[in-house]
């Protein structure tokens, strides 16, 4: 059975949250803030606050106990479990971010980016899908992704293409 080591309770929205080895983040909106208004978080294992960041949210859990957060601008910064800023992202302004493997794959409505765990580049690609970028679904170098009634799928570098359609009942809400 699992043992409450400790709890915290915040007013406001807290919508996020990363573990680390040594350290929590949480991204929440406090109570009475104005829209957008985010606060990052940390916290110790044994629920102590350590630090926080006005306009900073969670983005990706990083290997050593280090993150990907976003600022208020949506710059992405690879920080340690201090808030010591280790990497800056330099390309572009980011809304979504995932890991997958030792590549971090970074994207706004229109632009995708690859970078390694360190936030250096190794390539960059317009999204072809018209819903914005959904790189939750990355294998071999292909993103996959559904839209409408099909599973779309492209490799950067190529032209995208419907891999098959979608049972109407599989898709309907």
């Amino acid at each position: 059975m699992p043992i409450v080591l400790w709890s915290q309770t915040l007013e406001g929205e807290c919508p996020d949250l990363l573990l680390g080895e040594d350290r929590i983040l949480l991204h929440c909106t406090p109570a009475g803030a104005e829209q957008g208004g985010t606060e990052l978080v940390c916290y110790d294992l044994a629920g102590g606050e350590r630090w926080t960041e006005p306009g900073w949210s969670v983005l990706v859990s990083l290997p050593g106990d280090r993150f990907l957060v976003n600022t208020s601008d949506g710059s992405p910064l690879v920080i340690n479990g201090d808030g010591g800023i280790s990497h800056r992202w330099q390309a572009g302004d980011v809304e979504w971010a995932r890991r997958h493997g030792d590549v971090l794959l970074l994207a706004d409505k229109q632009q995708v980016w690859a970078a390694d765990l360190e936030l250096r580049p190794v390539w960059q690609a317009s999204w072809p899908g018209q819903s914005g970028s959904a790189i939750d679904c990355f294998v071999g170098g292909t993103f996959y992704w559904v839209a409408g009634d099909s599973l779309w799928r492209w490799t950067p570098g190529g032209e995208p293409d419907i891999l098959c359609g979608l049972p109407t009942d599989l898709i309907a809400g």
